[in-house]
């Protein structure tokens, strides 16, 4: 999960227990300015969740659906995304209720949509203040339910064996990534996954690719990196009539300029 805020003015009134009638009119006020930001050219509100200081959770996209709030293409496969109704003055604590809320929303992306047990605030990761000082703090203490319990961690944690599949160790064209590992989404096949999508164009990545950029390198994505390379015989292993699919740093070379 990551964690966020709006990042502008929220007025202090709206913690006030009269004033929850207003906060249907905040998430669809929040929905139609995501609608209407030609930049980022959204499909929808970019949260997958919202809550309101009164604890109620308002669905955004939803579970099992790809987030357009983290920052870029990989942090928003990586991570689910929540929204604090707070802001960077005016109501900028979160109320216990509130707290609670983000907890129910992390409960419910963990036992229903395969959210794994991180919690990070929004600039975990990317450059931005998001999620203001008082939610980033409680983020990174934990966070925890008012009361004193963690929100409850996934029944069925993945595990990652060490055998490495899918590449010739880390990539070398991103210097620190880790090497592949056999079920274990990687930010490194991630921006494999993305930059082959450019390489073949949409159309065809999604007849080789149908699952898109999960971060999982099986078939589907060896079978891109074959379909990429078909005419770059530079590429292939000596005695090979085609590449195997392997991604080293000399392929990744050629695909990072196709």
């Amino acid at each position: 999960m990551k964690v966020h805020y709006e990042g502008t003015a929220v007025p202090a009134s709206l913690a006030n227990p009269d004033q929850h009638d207003k906060c249907d009119d905040r998430m669809r006020a929040i929905q139609a300015s995501h609608l209407a930001n030609t930049q980022e050219n959204y499909s929808d509100i970019a949260y997958n969740f919202a809550v309101c200081p009164h604890g109620v959770a308002y669905e955004g996209r939803g579970l099992h659906r790809l987030t357009g709030a983290n920052g870029n293409q990989v942090l928003n496969y990586g991570h689910y995304s929540v929204l604090a109704f707070l802001g960077n003055s005016g109501l900028t604590q979160p109320t216990d209720a509130q707290l609670a809320g983000i907890c129910d929303v992390i409960d419910l992306c963990r036992s229903k949509g395969g959210a794994g047990s991180e919690v990070l605030g929004h600039k975990d990761g990317y450059a931005t203040s998001c999620p203001g000082g008082p939610l980033y703090s409680w983020v990174h203490k934990g966070a925890v339910r008012p009361g004193g319990s963690v929100p409850t961690p996934p029944k069925n944690p993945p595990t990652t064996p060490s055998k490495p599949v899918g590449v010739r160790g880390s990539l070398g064209a991103w210097p620190g990534s880790p090497p592949v590992q056999y079920g274990r989404t990687n930010g490194s096949v991630q921006k494999l996954q993305l930059r082959l999508r450019s390489a073949v164009g949409a159309t065809k990545a999604r007849e080789l690719n149908p699952n898109g950029a999960t971060g999982y390198y099986g078939n589907e994505t060896k079978a891109m990196v074959r379909y990429a390379l078909r005419g770059h015989p530079e590429t292939w292993d000596k005695g090979e009539t085609s590449h195997d699919g392997l991604v080293g740093s000399k392929s990744w070379s050629v695909i990072d300029k196709l």
